[in-house]
């Protein structure tokens, strides 16, 4: 099932970003866990879409927000995990990592909360002190370059 893909670790994650869709994968393998999928393959296989999602988590959290391109490319999944369901937030070894929320699809079951702070002007994220941070889709017109700023301020 498609909503049961993972990509990336399960353990020792620093980040894990909450999608509503997966990609496509070439020779997906059964049980849909990837522990460290090749970001060039990523590309490739689903096109520029892909490209600019993997490059917004890069430029949201590179050690080096200068290198993000060499982070993207290899070392994204290093501390990193991609999910596509709230059941798979439960699978999670670690409990001190931060949450993306993207989009607007999880939303309803993972509201923003009253204490989060807001970022941005027209395009807004929320980020709360619990390590949660509610963003628009990893798209370069529902997340500029200042958005990413403001919350790598927060991380």
């Amino acid at each position: 099932m498609l909503n049961e893909m993972w990509l990336g670790p399960r353990a020792s994650l620093n980040y894990v970003f909450l999608l509503p869709n997966p990609p496509l994968l070439r020779d997906a393998p059964d049980h849909g866990w990837v522990d460290c999928p090749n970001v060039a393959h990523l590309i490739e296989d689903n096109g520029n879409h892909w490209r600019k999602i993997v490059t917004i988590m890069a430029k949201l959290i590179a050690t080096d927000e200068l290198d993000w391109r060499r982070y993207r490319d290899a070392h994204l999944f290093d501390h990193c995990a991609l999910v596509f369901s709230l059941d798979q937030l439960k699978q999670i070894e670690n409990e001190e990592y931060t949450l993306f929320v993207v989009g607007n699809l999880f939303r309803a079951e993972i509201p923003v909360s009253k204490n989060a702070q807001k970022l941005g002007e027209k395009q807004i994220a929320y980020v709360n002190q619990d390590r949660t941070i509610w963003c628009p889709y990893l798209d370069y017109r529902q997340f500029p370059n200042a958005l990413v700023a403001a919350i790598r301020s927060k991380l």
